[in-house]
């Protein structure tokens, strides 16, 4: 995606929109690569297009941040006191890994059992 930045306003297209989705409607924008920023805008819907104006407001702290605030996490659940990401989510993230390099779904439990990747909820 490709962003125009002007001083503290930027614009962008997005594409595509859901046709139920509001013609215009409030938004945030978070960059997740350096600076790192944090908009506030408004998307106008043309069809399944949308034209997304804004203006940066803010800065996250670094890019594990800014990547939990763009997919929505609450950055509180997402690291532990130490900064560090908790573990239930390196969990989460290895399991993955795992299933991605695996051809069978009886090697992926043997793994994940082996390894002791699973939440307490989950076993």
């Amino acid at each position: 995606m490709r962003i125009l930045s002007i001083g503290p306003f930027y614009a962008y297209l997005v594409n595509p929109l859901k046709r139920e989705s509001e013609r215009v409607h409030f938004s945030t924008t978070t960059e997740t690569v350096f600076p790192y920023r944090l908009g506030k805008d408004v998307v106008i819907r043309f069809g399944q297009r949308g034209l997304v104006v804004g203006a940066w407001r803010d800065y996250a702290e670094d890019e594990d941040t800014a990547m939990a605030l763009a997919i929505g996490a609450r950055p509180d659940e997402l690291f532990d006191e130490d900064g560090e990401l908790a573990e239930r989510f390196e969990r989460h993230q290895m399991r993955r890994d795992v299933a991605r390099h695996v051809r069978t779904l009886d090697d992926e439990w043997r793994i994940v059992n082996a390894l002791d990747l699973l939440d307490e909820e989950e076993a």
